[in-house]
């Protein structure tokens, strides 16, 4: 990853984004050169679709090609797994996108930090919030540092960039 990606795993889009740029004005151009009737024209279409689809692959990062690059499991997964274990199994709770995969199913299940399409306000129904200071920028970790400085939560645990809160009085 890099330090310009959203959340360090991705590679910098800096210096793909013209070839990307490119390739969507003129992909248009060739695609219709290349759909006119015969066989070679075809295949050469195919190809150039998938060359397309590489690009996209290499400008916004895929699982796939995280996992050919390192195929260990990120060392951050067993730290989110432990903070996630230090969460009661039926308490209301609000984690953050990358770690709600590992959260077990419970009733009440909120989004972390929320954004423009999931309700912020729903956060604070919450009993327990996991938030990842390293996530998106470190924008996430300012939604964390203002719910600590609003007075009303607390931070009982911390790994690796994991974060769980529980509100103040508790």
């Amino acid at each position: 990853g890099s330090a310009t990606s959203r959340n360090g795993l991705h590679p910098s889009l800096d210096p793909l984004i013209w070839v990307m740029l490119l390739a969507i004005v003129v992909a248009p151009l060739v695609l219709g050169w290349l759909l006119r009737p015969g066989p070679r024209r075809l295949l050469l279409a195919a190809a150039g679709l998938a060359v397309l689809m590489s690009l996209q692959h290499l400008a916004l990062g895929s699982e796939l090609q995280r996992f050919v690059k390192n195929p260990r499991s990120s060392p951050r997964l067993a730290a989110a797994r432990e903070i996630v274990a230090l969460v009661p199994p039926d308490a209301p709770l609000a984690v953050t996108s990358q770690v709600g995969i590992l959260v077990p199913m419970r009733q009440q299940l909120y989004h972390f930090p929320g954004n423009s399409s999931y309700d912020p306000a729903l956060v604070a129904r919450a009993r327990y919030i996991i938030g990842d200071r390293q996530r998106d920028d470190d924008r996430e970790n300012g939604d964390i540092q203002q719910l600590v400085a609003s007075g009303q939560w607390r931070i009982i645990a911390e790994k690796n960039g994991f974060v769980l809160l529980e509100p103040q009085g508790r």
